[in-house]
C-alpha cells in the first residue's frame, strides 16, 4: 500500500522531463546535437521532433519487452531498438523533407547514442510500465525541444536576424557571427543554465544535477576541426570526465584506440557490403553494433591479458558504445573518403580514412587535456553563484573553443612551407 502511495502520478511523470528534470539544463544529456543543431530554429525543431518520436517509441518497446530481455545483453538490445527507429526517422525525412534531412547531417544518426535515449531506457522504460514510459518519454522529448528552440531562437536571432526565417532585426544593425559558431553554442547553453539556477534558488526548489595531404587531415581533426570544441560531438564525456587528469587521459587512449579499430572495420564494411549490395539505410544499426561488439571484445581481452590496462580505464571503456564521437568518426570517415575510393582506389581512400580517425581520436584526447586544466583553474576561481558548477563550465568551453578558430588556415600554411 506504501509502495502505490509513492509511487508518482501520470501527470508528474510528464511534467517531469518538461520542468524539474529537463534533460538538458537540468541533467545536462543530449549536449552534443543541443549544441550543434541550434542556430536555427527549423533545424532545433525537426532535431526535438525526430529524438522525441525515437525516444516515446523506444522507451514503449523496451518497457513492453523488459521482462524478456536479458540482463547480461539489455544494453545491445536497448541500441539495436532505438537504431531501428532512428533508421525509420531517417528514411521518411530523406524521402519527404530532404533539406531537413540534409541541414541535421550526421546527427540524425547520432540519436542512436544520445544519452537522453539510452538514460531514460536504462533508468526508467526497463522498470516501468508502457504506459507510464510512454508518458515518461513525452515529458523528456518536449523538455528538450522547448531547450532546443529556446536556444535557438537566441542564436538565430542574434547570429541570423531572423527567427523561422522571418527577418526581425533590421539589415542596418549588425549581426553577432560567433553565434553561428561554437563559442556561441557553449555560451548560451552556459548562460541559459545559469538562468535555471537562479530560478531555482529564487523559487526555493533547488534541482539534483549530474554531469554526464595525410598530414593536414591528421593536424587539422587536432586543432582547425576539433570534434569536440568545433563538432560538438563526445559534449557528454567530456563535460564528465575532463575533471581530473588521470580520467581525462585514460579516456582519450581509449577512444582513440576504439577510433581506428572501428573505423578500420566499418569502412571496407560499407564500401563492400551496404554499398555493393544498396543497404545503405542499414549504416546506423550496422555501424553502433560493430562498435559495441568491438568494445565488448576489447573489454574481454585487455580484462584477461592486460588487466593492470583494463583497471586503470575502468568504466570508461564499455562508456566508449554511447559516445557519439565514435559514432561520428565513423559516419563521417564513410562521407567524406566513399569517393575517393571510386577515383584513387581503395587503398588510398582507407588510409585517409584511418588518418582521419586518428587526428580525430588525438584531437578529443587535447582537448580534455586543455580543458581539464582550464576547469581546474576556473574551479579556483570565485563566480558568481548562478555561474558555479557546469555554467562557468560551458562559459570557458565557449572561450576555449574560440581560441581553437584561431587555427584555421594555420595548418596548410606550415604543412605547405615544410613541403
Amino acid at each position: 500500500m506504501a509502495a502505490k502511495q509513492n509511487k508518482p502520478s501520470k501527470w508528474k511523470i510528464f511534467t517531469a522531463g518538461i520542468i524539474r528534470e529537463n534533460p538538458v539544463l537540468r541533467l545536462v544529456l543530449g549536449c552534443c546535437s543541443a549544441l550543434a543543431i541550434t542556430t536555427t530554429v527549423s533545424g532545433a525543431l525537426g532535431m526535438g521532433l525526430s529524438m522525441t518520436f525515437v525516444l516515446v517509441c523506444s522507451n514503449i518497446v523496451i518497457s513492453a519487452l523488459r521482462k524478456a530481455i536479458p540482463d547480461k545483453v539489455h544494453l545491445p538490445c536497448y541500441i539495436v531498438i532505438i537504431a531501428a527507429f532512428v533508421t525509420v526517422v531517417q528514411m521518411v525525412l530523406q524521402a519527404y523533407v530532404p533539406d531537413l534531412y540534409e541541414s541535421l547531417g550526421v546527427f540524425l544518426a547520432l540519436i542512436v547514442v544520445n544519452c537522453i535515449i539510452l538514460g531514460r531506457a536504462e533508468m526508467f522504460a526497463c522498470k516501468h510500465t508502457v504506459v507510464e514510459s510512454a508518458l515518461d518519454g513525452l515529458g523528456m522529448g518536449l523538455g528538450y525541444i522547448l531547450t532546443m528552440l529556446c536556444m535557438s531562437s537566441i542564436r538565430e536571432i542574434l547570429g541570423n536576424g531572423s527567427w523561422l526565417g522571418i527577418q526581425i532585426i533590421p539589415e542596418s544593425v549588425d549581426r553577432m557571427g560567433i553565434m553561428n559558431q561554437a563559442p556561441g553554442g557553449f555560451f548560451v547553453f552556459g548562460c541559459l543554465m545559469a538562468l535555471c539556477i537562479f530560478i531555482e534558488k529564487k523559487t526555493n526548489h533547488p534541482i539534483e544535477r549530474k554531469s554526464c595531404g595525410d598530414a593536414t587531415i591528421f593536424f587539422n581533426l587536432i586543432l582547425v576541426n576539433n570534434y569536440v570544441l568545433v563538432q560538438f560531438l563526445g559534449i557528454c564525456p567530456f563535460l564528465g570526465v575532463s575533471k581530473k587528469l588521470d580520467s581525462s587521459v585514460g579516456m582519450g587512449l581509449a577512444v582513440i584506440f576504439v577510433m581506428v579499430l572501428a573505423t578500420a572495420v566499418t569502412f571496407p564494411l560499407q564500401i563492400y557490403l551496404l554499398d555493393a549490395f544498396d543497404l545503405g539505410y542499414m549504416q546506423t544499426v550496422i555501424f553502433i553494433l560493430v562498435i559495441a561488439v568491438l568494445v565488448q571484445l576489447i573489454e574481454i581481452t585487455l580484462k584477461k591479458y592486460v588487466p593492470a590496462l583494463y583497471t586503470a580505464l575502468g568504466v570508461y571503456l564499455p562508456l566508449i558504445t554511447t559516445n557519439c564521437c565514435v559514432l561520428g568518426v565513423t559516419i563521417l570517415a564513410v562521407q567524406d573518403y566513399s569517393s575517393v575510393v571510386t577515383e584513387q582506389g581503395f587503398g588510398l581512400a582507407f588510409a585517409e580514412a584511418l588518418v582521419c580517425a586518428a587526428g580525430a581520436g588525438v584531437g578529443f584526447l587535447v582537448a580534455m587535456l586543455l580543458f581539464c586544466g582550464v576547469r581546474q583553474r576556473v574551479e579556483a576561481a570565485n563566480p558568481p553563484e548562478s555561474f558555479k558548477g557546469l555554467p562557468i563550465t560551458l562559459v570557458s568551453a565557449a572561450i576555449t573553443s574560440m581560441s581553437f578558430m584561431g587555427f584555421g588556415g594555420l595548418v596548410e600554411n606550415i604543412i605547405a612551407a615544410l613541403l
